[in-house]
């Protein structure tokens, strides 16, 4: 019963085997790893700015500055022989949050503030002297009432108190004001 192999005629014929897809799939892997590496650095991105909240107030306060200074240009422009002066800014993070003085019921007060000075160098004073600084922006703060400052007007009140406090705390300890001017780039009260 053993038969050769030339006995079994078998009649198959050899077609070329056709890779079915197998462009098809290297494009859609490589589409696929660039959408994931797009969707990573947008993930990224997206998250180092939402990250940055002093940042923003220091931007906020410059913004607002910038704005303020925009539409009073014509009528702050330097006198022939003067310079242009720049303002420099520091945030005194972080912000302050206080309790405050109301007969209704416990309530709190939470502000970011900023200071601007033309010099720099009175920005390094200011740092130096950062406690005095703070402690009495934390009383001016704590002696608030919650419906004096509900207002606009109020704001603008706590904000021209404060930079008296500011400039009261530095010439008690430098000798000089070193400020001149202070923002308020966000007050919450609760």
């Amino acid at each position: 019963m053993a038969q050769k192999d030339d006995d079994l005629d078998l009649d198959v014929e050899t077609a070329p085997v056709k890779s079915a897809g197998g462009w098809k799939k290297i494009v859609l892997l490589s589409v696929a790893v660039l959408v994931l590496v797009g969707v990573s650095v947008g993930a990224t991105v997206w998250l180092l700015h939402r990250g940055a909240p002093a940042a923003t107030a220091e931007s906020t306060a410059a913004q607002h500055a910038n704005t303020k200074k925009s539409k009073t240009a014509k009528k702050a422009a330097p006198k022939k022989g003067e310079a242009k002066r720049t303002p420099h800014y520091l945030n005194l993070d972080p912000p302050f949050v206080v309790n405050l003085n109301d007969n209704s019921g416990v309530r709190f007060l939470q502000v970011a503030v900023s200071v601007m000075a033309y010099d720099a160098g009175k920005l390094d004073k200011v740092k130096e002297n950062l406690p005095i600084v703070r402690n009495y922006l934390m009383l001016l703060f704590s002696s608030q009432k919650f419906a004096d400052i509900k207002t606009r007007e109020g704001k603008v009140k706590l904000q021209e108190e404060a930079l008296k406090a500011v400039r009261k705390a530095l010439v008690d300890s430098t000798g000089e004001p070193q400020v001149d001017a202070l923002y308020l780039p966000s007050i919450v009260g609760q």
